[in-house]
């Protein structure tokens, strides 16, 4: 395989796997555990995922991720997130990307009443492993006017 074939494929499960965390995240409020672990499987054991404007704290490897997920998921009845725009810089084994979130989300005690809207960046750290390439940081940064 060429060096750039190699990037492309690398490029695309980046995309996936980002792709993958929103569509999980969406359907946590039917799915709970069973999502929460393929949530965890996104990331490597010791991943940082900075949530401090968002849910004010740091989430440090697979335990914390799954009691804020687990949270997260009791408290939202819909959920809807959307990544665009991008920019991956891959070099070897390692990755960084920065993605634009638009996310939409009711609560469970007003679940028909009007979204909340949360819009920003992510800004990621990618490692590959012997099972592709998994999320070693992720920092969360709340760009939402008006809150």
């Amino acid at each position: 395989m060429t060096d750039h074939s190699r990037w492309l494929r690398d490029l695309e499960e980046i995309k996936m796997s980002k792709h993958l965390y929103g569509d999980i995240i969406d359907h946590l409020p039917q799915t709970g555990e069973a999502g929460i672990e393929e949530l965890c499987k996104l990331f490597t054991a010791d991943a940082a995922l900075d949530f401090t404007e968002l849910f004010g704290r740091t989430l440090h490897g697979h335990d914390d991720i799954r009691e804020q997920f687990r949270l997260l998921a009791a408290d939202r009845a819909w959920m809807w997130h959307s990544f665009t725009n991008p920019v991956i810089e891959i070099t070897g084994d390692a990755a960084r990307s920065r993605w634009v979130i638009h996310a939409k989300s009711t609560g469970r005690a007003d679940a028909n009443g009007a979204p909340d809207l949360i819009y920003g960046r992510y800004v990621d750290e990618y490692v590959r492993t012997a099972h592709g390439w998994k999320q070693s940081k992720l920092k969360m940064v709340n760009e939402t006017r008006g809150r």
